[in-house]
């Protein structure tokens, strides 16, 4: 009897949500008549609510018929109750928003109601999210049930199902559904600053659904915390964007947890959490009410208005934040996503305090996005795609280029060294003429490059070599130690912005030069074995060599010698007697040998091979002490080198290498789903 009147009641309850849910959609379907006064969010409810509608339906059918178990059916009451709230929330939105069923209004009035409706967008927007949710687990479940139910012999028809209607709305996003995804962990890690051994401050992208995201600025407070070695020695600023940073798992899981549970602003959201170890050795929230807020002193520096006005300027394509599917994450900021069955690379919009500078990432983010705009039909130079904002269009929140079809430049020597293949020197000096001719195009246009490393170039689907980064402040110039930054700039804080010109970009293509010729993906590892160093481990080595300006001569002897001419050249320790990059182009040009116009078929091949190994490995890791790639188990101190130091398999296990603090636990790692899953400390 208990149990029929549970089944009873479920039915009712959900009865009562359908017909609060059916209102809602007429008084939508109503309004939709007027499209091009109407916000993208409103527009999609109708589809949105449809979809809700539907497996609310099913799921009334299951319980009632008995197909669900009670278990399952109080499982299932916490997505319902949700459905509830969020309905209800739209409701009143919509009755301060929306004209009544039938009313008659003025052109003044529908315009001045119409305006209004864009203010309340981004609410729209956090109840669309939440409803995906619930959506989500409502589906999946009456998937599973006819899935039984046919199997029983009913002859239920699976195209009843409301992934079907699912499937062809706006909000339906298939990576949503892989068990195993990028997105088991929704929560990606920009900056972290240390306010005090106890204090941290976390900025963040939470992702809300797999393709809406949000910056969430966290001040996290731990007590009562045993093990402080993996949490408390973090200090990762935004403008180290070559490193991908994660925090350690036990506070990524207590973060994500407290951030499903509030509703996120569509600027930045301010969030304080006091964190505690439970008995069983988990970090969890202290207190079940979690504080949160606007982050207005970020929105005020970031200036969306003026950022949005420039965009209109710039005429930017704009693509909605629901086209664009995330694939994988390369480093901080930069993401590889798919729109349209189009892969681009995706740069995310940072936040403006995060750097370790103190200047403003927003301004430097946006002066990167001018010059992209700016270099369109420039020959190699990724050329921009367009801007993404959010559905309703009120933020910036990416911009999205042209990706290289192969690999990263780096990656490509990586898997042949890897695999004990040469990359003839033909191929490389072609690379060589292409990369000195973009920048050379470049500053043909009055433009400087900024900073020019190993992970700025890319290989185009003809394997021509193209840049693919464009970061033009001196923020991201900041940490030395691998002979990147030029001489004039070492030691220098202040004014650091005006010395950047078209010479030091001359010093860092030297080092891209080298690399091409030695055959490498990093100068990590070379710099002591080349000068009979025998400083062990070779990272703490703090000789010349170390941060070197001329660099060691190459070891293919394939290389010619006016080759390693220009790379001294580039290197020299005067800016004015380093060579311009149409010189270096010239030069390359008239020199004696064989020369190449383009990357020959077997080569060709050889990179498609490279690019199947590459996509089944998320990792870019590199060891710190050999330079060698990490494709599978590495060990990672969240401390050491900006959150940057790892060590391969060899170096930690059979040469006994550590990081810098003896006292630190290294995390051992291993590439997956798109990101890094812990083994063990």
């Amino acid at each position: 009897m208990a149990e029929m009147i549970a089944v009873v009641g479920a039915v009712a309850s959900i009865t009562q949500l359908i017909a609060l849910g059916s209102k809602v959609l007429t008084r939508v379907n109503d309004f939709r008549s007027d499209r091009d006064q109407v916000p993208k969010s409103f527009r999609c409810l109708q589809i949105d609510i449809g979809v809700l509608l539907q497996a609310l339906e099913h799921t009334k059918t299951a319980i009632g018929a008995g197909h669900v178990s009670g278990a399952t059916r109080d499982a299932l009451q916490p997505a319902i109750d949700g459905c509830r709230l969020q309905i209800a929330a739209l409701d009143a939105i919509l009755a301060k928003t929306l004209p009544k069923s039938g009313e008659s209004w003025g052109k003044f009035k529908r315009n001045m109601k119409a305006i209004s409706s864009l203010n309340q967008a981004g609410k729209v927007n956090n109840i669309r999210d939440e409803l995906y949710r619930s959506i989500t687990v409502l589906t999946h479940h009456n998937t599973a049930a006819l899935l039984v139910v046919a199997g029983r012999g009913h002859g239920t028809s699976l195209s009843s199902l409301p992934c079907y209607t699912l499937e062809r709305s706006p909000s339906f996003y298939p990576e949503q559904y892989s068990v195993e995804g990028l997105f088991h962990n929704p929560l990606f890690v920009v900056a972290m600053k240390q306010q005090n051994y106890f204090t941290h401050q976390y900025y963040l992208m939470f992702s809300q659904t797999p393709r809406h995201w949000k910056r969430v600025n966290i001040t996290a407070t731990f007590k009562n915390v045993r093990d402080t070695s993996a949490l408390m020695q973090v200090s990762t600023p935004d403008n180290s964007d070559a490193t991908f940073k994660e925090l350690p798992d036990a506070v990524s899981k207590a973060l994500s947890t407290a951030l499903a549970r509030i509703q996120l602003f569509g600027s930045v959201t301010r969030v304080s959490l006091p964190l505690v170890e439970d008995e069983g050795g988990t970090i969890v929230h202290e207190s079940p009410h979690i504080e949160f807020t606007e982050d207005h002193e970020e929105a005020a520096m970031s200036k969306e208005a003026d950022i949005l006005h420039n965009i209109k300027l710039m005429g930017c394509h704009k693509f909605s934040e629901s086209e664009v599917q995330v694939v994988s994450r390369m480093s901080s900021h930069y993401f590889v996503v798919r729109v349209d069955g189009q892969e681009y690379l995706e740069r995310r919009m940072p936040f403006a305090r995060a750097g370790g500078d103190g200047k403003n990432g927003i301004c430097t983010f946006i002066d990167d996005l001018k010059l992209f705009n700016s270099l369109r039909g420039c020959h190699g130079v990724q050329q921009l795609a367009g801007v993404v904002l959010d559905d309703a269009g009120l933020h910036l929140k990416s911009y999205i280029y042209e990706a290289p079809m192969f690999l990263h430049l780096s990656h490509v020597f990586y898997i042949a060294n890897l695999r004990s293949e040469t990359i003839s020197w033909p191929v490389r000096e072609l690379w060589a003429t292409q990369i000195a001719q973009a920048v050379a195009n470049v500053h043909s246009k009055g433009f400087k490059i900024g900073r020019l490393n190993r992970l700025g170039v890319g290989l185009r689907a003809d394997g021509s070599a193209s840049l693919v980064r464009l970061e033009t402040s001196a923020r991201y110039l900041q940490y030395d130690g691998y002979g990147e930054i030029p001489p004039e700039l070492r030691g220098i804080e202040a004014g650091k912005e005006q010395c950047l010109n078209d010479r030091t970009d001359i010093f860092q293509l030297g080092m891209m030069l080298w690399l091409l010729a030695d055959h490498k993906g990093n100068l990590t590892g070379s710099k002591c074995s080349r000068y009979a160093c025998t400083s062990i481990p070779r990272y703490k080595c703090t000789a010349a060599h170390s941060n070197p300006t001329e660099l060691p001569p190459t070891m293919d002897r394939s290389v010619p010698a006016y080759f390693s001419s220009i790379i001294s050249r580039c290197r020299s320790p005067n800016p004015r007697a380093r060579p311009t990059a149409g010189e270096i182009v010239a030069e390359i040009l008239s020199s004696q040998g064989q020369h190449i116009e383009a990357v020959p078929q077997d080569t060709l091949e050889l990179l498609h091979s490279y690019r199947e190994v590459r996509a089944t490995q998320s990792s870019t890791v590199h060891c710190s002490e050999c330079g060698q790639w990490c494709p599978d188990t590495h060990y990672h101190c969240y401390a050491c080198k900006i959150g940057d130091f790892d060590l391969c398999s060899h170096c930690k296990e059979v040469q006994g290498i550590h990081c810098y603090v003896p006292e630190h636990k290294l995390v051992k790692r291993v590439s997956k789903f798109g990101g890094y899953a812990q083994v063990s400390s």
